[in-house]
């Protein structure tokens, strides 16, 4: 059958699928490339076994429809309303579900890994992940899913339950996972930055080499989870709720390029103490901020405002600083061992190279037995600083003042 088609002969084709799916007389099974049901609405719709790739369905309304075991490898639910419909063991490689809403919908056992799609006019292939992006998944089921690579980023996902689910390399940045469940799951290399687990359970889920940057896990179910390799703040204890609020908006502030959220000030703020292991503070305003015995361990401070802060004692190892501002900071007996001081190259409103850099700036800075063990320093600018007995083991140094001294 084509695409094209009158509502008559749609009901038809649907009418004979029942008598299929009830092994009556006259029964067919529904098999329909490019079905066209943009912008319809129904409910209770029957396409269990349904042979329907590359459904176009985007912004209709198909309440409590059957999916159970349907191809729809490649379809496109953009927008569209799909609550309380069930693809237990559908095929949804590569398909589209952005900003859909799927309140108590069932995906148990559903496959929504990428699609390989080929394009007609070229009889090119490519490789499409399933879009959750902004789509509404309160209390769905993901029990047991295959969602390899799938991006769920912003979406709300409350109490949603993914339990045992195959969820590598997944984005789950910025999502509303409140109340969710992950028990037993594979989530190796998801990243989940910024996302809300406020009472989520990770037990006995893989979280390896994940990336859980701006994340408080404070609340959270790791009983047996595996974080080797991850990036985390270990720390059980809650961050102050003014701190968190804006480490959260400065996340959507990051993800969204300044387009929302708000860019971090922690100016008017302390945080001497506190655990930011692994946070994403890139181009946060930091200036004169107490950050005093603070752990920064693999942090993200990249353009990052620290002028007259003070690090001291503070543990910023395997942390990311190019193109910071350190003028003024007191780094005394500071740790950064392995972190990357260098440059940051500077590039244009369209993303294009300028072939100009931005030096990490100490100048005038206290840097007083302070650890750069294995550090980059490469060109660091250290102008007016007091330097005395810092550590520079197997640190690079070149076109630095501490070359020059």
């Amino acid at each position: 059958m084509t695409q094209a088609a009158t509502v008559e002969s749609v009901v038809r084709a649907m009418q004979q699928h029942r008598k299929y799916l009830e092994r009556r007389s006259g029964g067919v099974r529904l098999n329909w490339p490019m079905l066209d049901l943009r912008g319809r609405r129904a409910k209770g719709l029957l396409l269990t076994e349904a042979q329907l790739p590359g459904l176009l369905a985007a912004a209709s309304q198909l309440l409590d429809a059957g999916f159970e075991r349907a191809d729809l490898f490649g379809a496109d639910f953009t927008e569209a309303d799909l609550s309380g419909s069930r693809f237990a063991r559908a095929d949804l490689r590569g398909a589209r579900l952005t900003k859909c809403v799927l309140k108590g919908t069932d995906f148990f056992e559903a496959d929504l890994r990428p699609g390989q799609l080929v394009d007609k006019r070229t009889a090119e292939s490519k490789e499409r992940s399933v879009d959750l992006e902004g789509a509404t998944l309160d209390a769905a089921n993901f029990a047991n899913c295959d969602m390899t690579g799938a991006n769920l980023a912003v979406s709300s996902a409350r109490g949603a339950k993914f339990a045992q689910a195959t969820m590598f390399g997944v984005n789950l940045c910025g999502a509303d996972l409140e109340g969710a469940n992950f028990a037993g799951a594979k989530l190796k290399g998801a990243t989940l930055n910024g996302a809300k687990l406020r009472g989520a359970s990770f037990r006995g889920a893989s979280l390896k080499d994940a990336v859980l940057r701006n994340v408080d896990l404070s609340s959270c179910d790791m009983g047996g989870a595996d974080l080797s390799g991850a990036v985390y703040r270990s720390s059980g204890s809650q961050l102050p709720e003014d701190v968190g609020r804006i480490i959260g908006g400065h996340a959507e502030w990051i993800r969204t390029n300044g387009a929302g959220g708000q860019r971090g000030d922690f100016t008017t703020l302390s945080l001497t103490g506190l655990d930011l292991t692994g946070a994403d503070l890139s181009g946060a305003l930091l200036s004169g901020t107490p950050l005093a015995r603070a752990k920064l361990v693999g942090a993200l401070l990249v353009l990052a405002d620290l002028k007259g802060a003070d690090l001291t004692e503070a543990d910023l190892s395997q942390s990311i600083l190019n193109g910071a501002d350190l003028s003024g900071a007191d780094l005394t007996r500071a740790k950064f061992r392995g972190a990357m001081l260098e440059p940051m190259e500077i590039v244009g409103p369209q993303g294009q190279k300028t072939g100009r850099s931005l030096a990490v700036r100490m100048r005038n800075a206290r840097i007083s037995a302070t650890d750069f063990t294995g550090a980059m320093l490469k060109d660091a600018i250290l102008e007016g600083a007091t330097i005395e007995t810092p550590l520079l083991a197997g640190a690079d140094v070149r076109g630095s003042g501490f070359e020059r001294r």
